[in-house]
């Protein structure tokens, strides 16, 4: 059987070696090892030299890029809520959404007008506000892809990702309805059957689940 010397040393090297056990020279990168090839009857030996390069270092994981965001949405910075890069006020919190855009008109006074000439439904909870606009019906729940008011309710467990729908007429009657809930809905204490409707009206105040309430402001009604 061939045996493998260390060219820095002369030393017998196993063949599972990556350094010479004698010098500590690297076998498997600027090392050599010289191949020795025992003699067969009636021949000389021979030797042949020769270099076995390290394996490249394995490159580190790459992490999957960042889905970016439609071109034509992006995100309130108040209430984390999707809506459209046309908008200029965020329709859940009013939250101004044109500072800065080039050759946009003012979103404070959009909003001004807005609280102005229009009755708006405010549901207060503990973790913000949510605001209804004439003839706009908002689902009040946890699921992101059906309701822009997870960002307020995803907190609450109990709350169901379809929990219920507020709504607002265009002549400025609010309504509640329960959207098959798992845990009920309740306005001014009375429950809202499955599929029904109750009419809200400013100090109302309505309950998702055992807990989770919010208050009814409709100044104009």
């Amino acid at each position: 059987m061939d045996r493998l010397i260390c060219t820095d040393c002369d030393a017998e090297v196993g063949r599972d070696e990556v350094a010479c056990p004698e010098c500590g020279s690297v076998l498997t990168t600027e090392g050599a090892v010289r191949v020795v090839a025992e003699p067969s009857p009636g021949s000389a030996a021979h030797t042949v030299t020769t270099r076995t390069a390290a394996a490249p270092p394995a490159s580190p994981p790459r992490e999957p890029a960042a889905t970016p965001p439609p071109a034509d949405r992006t995100t309130c910075p108040h209430c984390r809520t999707s809506v459209t890069t046309a908008d200029l006020v965020c329709m859940v919190c009013l939250h101004e959404l044109s500072s800065g855009r080039p050759g946009a008109p003012g979103g404070e006074a959009l909003r001004t007008t807005l609280e102005r000439d229009a009755t708006l439904l405010r549901l207060t909870f503990t973790t913000g506000e949510i605001v209804v606009r004439p003839g706009q019906q908002i689902v009040l729940g946890r699921d992101p892809r059906h309701t822009a008011t997870a960002a307020r309710l995803a907190p609450f467990d109990n709350v169901s990702r379809t929990h219920a729908t507020v709504g607002l007429t265009s002549d400025g009657a609010a309504w509640l309805r329960d959207e098959n809930s798992a845990n009920g809905t309740w306005a001014d204490g009375e429950p809202v059957p499955a599929g029904q409707t109750r009419a809200i009206r400013d100090g109302s105040v309505i309950r998702l689940a055992s807990d989770v309430t919010a208050g009814v402001r409709l100044p104009d009604a």
